[in-house]
């Protein structure tokens, strides 16, 4: 019983084009049941996370596609391959998710164009989902939102009177913002290593 266990190695960048999306892409498929389950749960809150993973995938599949097999060299055996693979990740796509609607999730398809693709996966979607989804709540807090904002004029800060103050004000304004966010998210980090070190 003294056999070595067999790991097998396939190595990508021997096969496919753009190895490293292909990995992201098989992973994907890989997980495709789980993803459907995931998707096809109505009476669950939509994971945003979850529609911007499939949407980034749909992504790297249409550039994959586009620059790969549209114009493909049939004498490169890499753009067979890569092609046959994308192939089969499209009928596991369509097998999987994009038959079927689902209530919480857009699941943008494969063959549809760019504008599709723009209005399933837009980045503020899951925002203004989860504004429709609160509108009911929001309009109980109306009353006072809109008390505050007649007394907008009472506490607003005054106006520069030049144009030119104005946008080096924002402009410093962002910077800051964004300075105050990496640092904070830096020492969080570091925290965070820090106590699961002690532990």
């Amino acid at each position: 019983m003294s056999q070595s266990p067999k790991c097998y190695y396939y190595p990508y960048e021997n096969i496919y084009n753009d190895p490293l999306k292909m990995i992201i892409l098989e992973i994907f498929q890989y997980n495709m049941k789980d993803i459907k389950e995931i998707v096809a749960l109505e009476n669950k809150a939509p994971d945003y996370r979850v529609q911007k993973y499939i949407c980034e995938c749909v992504k790297l599949y249409k550039e994959m596609n586009r620059e790969n097999c549209a114009h493909s060299n049939p004498e490169s055996a890499k753009s067979i391959k890569t092609c046959e693979k994308l192939n089969t990740f499209k009928e596991t796509y369509e097998y999987y998710l994009s038959t079927t609607p689902y209530k919480n999730y857009n699941i943008p398809s494969l063959d549809k164009g760019e504008d599709d693709y723009l209005t399933m996966c837009q980045p503020d979607a899951p925002k203004l989902l989860l504004r429709a989804e609160l509108d009911g709540k929001v309009s109980v807090l109306q009353p006072e939102t809109q008390e505050r904002d007649d007394k907008k004029e009472e506490f607003s800060p005054p106006s520069l009177s030049s144009d030119e103050n104005k946008g080096s004000s924002i402009s410093r304004t962002v910077s800051t913002t964004f300075g105050t966010v990496a640092g904070a998210s830096s020492i969080l980090a570091l925290l965070y290593k820090v106590i699961q070190i002690f532990i």
